[in-house]
């Protein structure tokens, strides 16, 4: 199986730079900010994004792929409808209502479209692969927790490209930088500056706002779960950190469902959970992304745990990406 996998990964690695020299990036007529990875799911990537979005005081536009969605073309998303628009684009729909919203494959159709919907700023979720886009402020997001993806591209580690991908980031926001100890920051930072000179960083954290009803608009405090049983249900990259945001909350956690990125929800899954979480006595709680995708027909009476980002100095953060609009 290791063979194998180092043989997918040849492969995955020779595609990614054919894709990388075939590409032509186009300057659209508006500034653009991208958001974006080097590893596969989980890094915070669309919080910030959202972030990004509700702190600019211009009119904004997100621009993603729609990972997962029913349907095709350049979509701007109008409806909660996850099926047709993607779990994230439904997620920044709600987050920043103000925002316009677009699901495009190509990204710099989005980005046009964006234009002609009278933004006067993109935010490109997920945008660091995007090559068909020139960027005026290419963001990388590192999860300091899982930082490189073991070294190994996919699908042997999770490395969506070489590590030598670095260079082309103009800032790096080293998420979850307080769940890990002060070596291991000048670990993740001494590996970036092999492949960035003097790079510019920003340090986030994530904190928990509180909790949502689902299908709901009822908010409740961040306390709201201390001491009492919950069963956590999630389908995220990183289903780790859920974990550990829930249990800091004092919540008491008996069980928990664990699906894949992106895992679409069924009916008949979610009232099974209902009737696991009736039986111990707890409540179902979900991520914020998680609910974005969960069917109204499913009936499920849960919470789902509220997010935000927190950078460390946000006054020269939103200064730097000020400088371009």
């Amino acid at each position: 199986m290791k063979i194998l996998l180092n043989i997918l990964s040849v492969f995955y690695a020779a595609g990614a730079f054919i894709h990388k020299v075939l590409s032509r990036p186009r300057k659209p007529p508006l500034p653009v900010i991208s958001v974006g990875n080097i590893t596969a799911g989980g890094s915070g990537k669309t919080p910030l994004a959202a972030k990004i979005a509700a702190g600019l005081e211009v009119k904004t536009a997100i621009v993603l792929r729609g990972y997962r969605r029913k349907s095709r073309g350049v979509l701007e998303t109008e409806s909660d409808d996850f099926i047709r628009y993607g779990d994230e684009a439904v997620l920044h729909r709600r987050k920043n209502p103000s925002s316009v919203v677009i699901v495009a494959g190509n990204r710099y159709k989005g980005v046009i479209a964006a234009a002609k919907a009278g933004a006067e700023a993109v935010i490109l979720d997920d945008g660091f692969q995007s090559l068909e886009v020139r960027k005026d402020i290419n963001i990388l997001v590192i999860d300091c927790g899982a930082p490189f993806g073991g070294k190994k591209l996919l699908p042997r580690g999770r490395l969506r490209e070489p590590l030598t991908a670095l260079s082309r980031a103009d800032c790096f926001v080293l998420n979850r930088a307080d769940s890990v100890s002060t070596g291991e920051l000048k670990k993740i930072r001494h590996t970036v500056s092999n492949y960035k000179p003097e790079p510019l960083f920003f340090e986030a954290s994530e904190k928990m706002s509180g909790y949502g009803k689902i299908h709901s608009d009822t908010v409740y405090p961040p306390d709201y779960l201390k001491g009492k049983k919950t069963l956590s249900f999630s389908g995220i990259g990183r289903p780790e950190a859920f974990r550990r945001l829930l249990i800091s909350s004092g919540a008491l956690l008996e069980d928990e469902v664990i699906r894949r990125d992106h895992h679409g929800w069924s009916v008949s899954e979610l009232k099974r959970i209902t009737r696991k979480a009736r039986e111990k006595g707890c409540i179902p709680v979900t991520t914020e992304k998680d609910a974005a995708r969960i069917p109204f027909s499913s009936g499920i009476d849960g919470l789902f745990l509220r997010m935000e980002t927190v950078i460390s100095d946000e006054r020269k953060f939103y200064e730097y990406i000020r400088k371009v609009i």
